[in-house]
Order: structure tokens, then sequence, then C-alpha cells
């Protein structure tokens, strides 16, 4: 399913930042081109080829193809008009939570998502602050996680 997919990335985010695994970061940003972030995943997969994160001969060549699918995916909504560019990501941001856990283990979870939102937040790393945010907003759909 297409929320899925934001889960997904979230979650692949996370298993990147404490992995640092090239294959956490691929899935990360598969996810982006799948729910329709092409822009931001055609950047996305250059960055990586510009890095230095030890792909095997396989993952570049998937980070290749990738990179020209969101190339070709760039090009297409290009010839849409404007209003249908952002559907898919909004929908994503104002859909149904994808996790169905018992409300105290989905308590747990989002306390610790935000305590590790807070504690890169206080050590000035945004980025990682954000992801962990954009997690507890996949679980609980709350304003206070999608504003952080």
């Amino acid at each position: 399913k297409r929320g899925h997919h934001l889960a997904a990335h979230s979650w692949f985010e996370c298993a990147y930042c404490i992995s640092g695994s090239a294959l956490d970061l691929i899935s990360s940003i598969n996810m982006r081109l799948k729910f329709g972030q092409c822009h931001m995943a055609k950047a996305l997969y250059q960055r990586v080829l510009e890095m230095d994160v030890g792909l095997t001969e396989e993952q570049l060549q998937v980070v290749q193809r990738k990179q020209e699918e969101a190339a070709d995916a760039v090009r297409r909504r290009a010839t849409q008009p404007w209003q249908n560019r952002f559907e898919d990501e909004l929908g994503q941001l104002l859909g149904e939570p994808v996790i169905r856990s018992p409300v105290k283990i989905q308590q747990q979870l989002l306390y610790r998502l935000r305590e590790q939102g807070h504690l890169c937040n206080d050590k000035s790393d945004f980025e990682s602050a954000h992801m962990w945010f954009d997690c507890a907003w996949d679980v609980g759909r709350q304003a206070c996680d999608f504003l952080s």
C-alpha cells in the first residue's frame, strides 16, 4: 500500500542512523521515490554516488538505475498540471496511521522516538531530529510530532 511507503521510509532512515548501512540509506531513498518525491530522490541518489559509503558493484548499479528512474519521473511530472504534483506526498501525510499496536506499546514507542528527537535537537543535529519526529508522526499522527 502507498501509505506503507512513508512508514518504510521513516524506519529505513532510523536504521541508517543506527547502522550506517548503505543498503538502509538506498532503501530509504527508494521509498521516497515510491511515494512521489522524485526530485528529492534524484538528488539523494546523486549524493550517494558522490559519497564514499563503500557501495558494492550491485548496489552501485541499483543506485544508478534508480537515479535514472527518478530522472524519468521528474520529466513526466513536469508535464502534469502543478496541482497534481503534490497530491501523493500530501495524501501520505494526511492519511491514516499504518501502525496498529496496542495503545500502551504505541505510547512507549512514541515516548522513545520523541526522546531521540529531543536529544538530537539538544545536540543541534536537526536533520536527525526531523527524522525521529517523522517516525513519531507516522506512529501517532499527532500535530506536535508533525510540527517538530
